[in-house]
């Protein structure tokens, strides 16, 4: 009973909570993601950012973000390597390559950086990975609904937010969620990559 109380009491704690900032750094372990995320959602839902279905929208854009830091960013594989290694995890003898990238050099030592702003007013999420980044420009040069050179990951963050910027270099990610509206006038779905001195919208 006593810790019953506690949670309703911690519920009611966000309810008048009106800045958080979280910074974390991550090891390069996807189960990590998950206490991360859940705590996120249960943060942009006390403070009124987004219904359920934001919040879950939020968790698989977050997610994305951090597993592609992970794997693209830090260890440095591709979707065909990724691919490649879940269809022939199950064979006999086979050496993963990314149980092999954990304990080698530069991969294993990068971490994943991740900081959560939320306001009343707004969610961001900055998602870092310590690789050497990517062409961002070529990979925004497509379509929400070319999937396949797009990379599942950018087109569920790209579809599920409401702002996502990209360093110039490719190893930082912003995600904006907005306060939901009954009749929003933001426009969705901007993407853009940061340069050095300005930003620059995708079509």
């Amino acid at each position: 009973l006593e810790l019953t109380q506690d949670d309703a009491n911690y519920r009611r704690l966000i309810d008048h909570t009106t800045v958080t900032d979280f910074h974390f750094e991550l090891a390069n372990d996807p189960q990590l993601i998950d206490p991360l995320i859940k705590l996120v959602q249960q943060m942009v839902g006390g403070m009124q950012i987004c219904d359920a279905a934001g919040r879950l929208q939020v968790g698989v854009a977050l997610e994305q973000a951090i597993l592609n830091a992970i794997y693209h960013g830090n260890l440095q594989l591709s979707a065909e390597e990724i691919r490649e290694d879940a269809i022939r995890g199950g064979e006999e003898e086979y050496e993963s390559v990314v149980t092999r990238r954990l304990t080698e050099d530069p991969y294993k030592d990068r971490k994943v950086l991740v900081r959560a702003l939320i306001t009343r007013d707004e969610a961001h999420f900055v998602v870092r990975d310590q690789g050497p980044g990517f062409d961002v420009q070529n990979k925004l040069d497509v379509t929400i609904a070319d999937d396949e050179n797009a990379g599942r990951g950018l087109v569920l963050m790209w579809g599920l937010m409401d702002k996502v910027v990209f360093s110039k270099k490719g190893n930082e990610v912003t995600l904006i969620k907005r306060r939901e509206q009954a009749d929003p006038s933001e426009p969705k779905n901007d993407v853009t990559v940061q340069h050095e001195e300005e930003q620059v919208s995708t079509p």
